[in-house]
């Protein structure tokens, strides 16, 4: 099956040689094969070729992707000719729930022409993929062009409208490049030693809020251990011990982060950390928590100034059971190959965190605001 973009996202037939996308059945998977011009602008990303990269549809990229359109699943996949890839499973308007996941790719190209090849296993694949849709990006700044497969009508672009990759209409499925405000959405689908759960996964929201950041959590009610002493509303030292959903946000290169942890009976804890050193606890935290038979939901707002400058990198836990039956689940496990012998849990190896940036959701002209509580 062969496609190629002969378009700019605006139905304009594009001025180059266009290019071209096939796919074909692999072992295990699909394989996905690019031929298309070298414009090497802008230029090659800062990362080691053969990697993931956030991010990548800033630079040289084609992208596909492939949509359940009931469940609104989506698998996008970017290539670039640098050798960096992007792997990303999303579920609605651009709320993705993992990304940077590995995949086989290389890349071979000239002076004025790149080749591609991309296995995508078939558990990246969203179930009942249906519609499919695929793009181009390259050039910087006013010269920045938008290619796609199944481009906007003509007739239906509206006055100033601009590219927008993540738009679920028709055969079509976009990347956002363009939203000022948008939510991202998580789900601990796994141990903290890259074991799938056996229930219902744990999912966290993160949004604008008045203020701050708005953090929302939907998970499963285990009831165990029983509720914490403390007074619903007000911090808890300890609350690890308990039922409890964190998240840390980072900045790598500090090594400062923000831990804030969430109870089913509305007990909260924010902890400022730098290297692993505790130095701010206990701090004010605007949570609510509601229990519904064997469901609860919370909703916090992390006020700003919490947040350290820079932020980076961030991971989530989930933990719950007592004794030999204490569970703990983490959004970024530890990969199996590299747990050694007798090791526990341990949600500080910051080596783990992967790529978050606040800008994804407050929007790429936002700036985080002045801290008091960060040196």
């Amino acid at each position: 099956m062969e496609f190629k973009i002969e378009h700019t996202w605006d139905s304009l037939p594009v001025s180059h040689e266009p290019v071209h996308i096939r796919l074909k059945l692999s072992d295990g998977g699909l394989l996905m094969e690019i031929s298309a011009p070298f414009f090497n602008d802008p230029p090659a990303p800062l990362r080691e070729p053969g990697k993931p990269f956030n991010g990548l549809w800033n630079y040289e990229v084609v992208e596909a992707f492939f949509l359940c359109e009931r469940t609104k699943q989506y698998l996008e996949v970017e290539l670039c000719p640098h050798g960096q890839h992007l792997v990303l499973l999303l579920f609605g308007r651009r709320r993705v729930w993992k990304q940077e996941l590995a995949l086989t790719f290389e890349v071979c190209r000239t002076e004025t022409k790149w080749e591609g090849r991309a296995h995508l296993p078939w558990s990246y694949f969203p179930p009942s993929t249906d519609k499919f849709n695929a793009f181009a990006i390259h050039g910087s700044e006013d010269k920045r062009t938008y290619e796609a497969l199944y481009p906007v009508p003509r007739h239906e672009i509206q006055e100033g409208q601009k590219p927008d990759l993540n738009i679920l209409r028709g055969d079509q499925d976009r990347k956002s490049l363009e939203d000022e405000t948008n939510k991202l959405e998580y789900r601990i689908t796994n141990t903290w030693d890259s074991i799938q759960v056996m229930h219902e996964p744990v999912t966290i929201t993160f949004k604008a809020g008045d203020g701050g950041l708005i953090m929302e959590v939907n998970s499963l009610y285990f009831d165990d251990p029983p509720a914490p002493p403390g007074e619903p509303g007000l911090p808890f030292i300890g609350l690890w011990d308990y039922e409890v959903v964190e998240a840390f946000f980072l900045n790598s290169k500090t090594k400062e982060y923000l831990e804030v942890e969430l109870c089913p009976h509305g007990q909260h804890l924010v902890l400022l950390l730098s290297g692993g050193d505790c130095f701010a606890k206990g701090l004010d935290l605007d949570f609510k928590a509601d229990i519904h038979w064997n469901k609860w939901n919370g909703t916090a707002l992390i006020p700003w100034r919490y947040f350290p400058p820079g932020v980076d990198k961030m991971n989530a836990y989930a933990i719950h059971g007592s004794g030999i039956g204490r569970t703990y689940e983490a959004l970024y496990p530890i990969p199996r190959e590299e747990i050694e012998e007798d090791q526990g849990p341990n949600f500080h190896r910051l080596e783990y965190f992967k790529n978050f940036s606040l800008k994804w959701i407050m929007g790429e002209n936002w700036e985080q605001p002045a801290s008091d509580l960060w040196p």
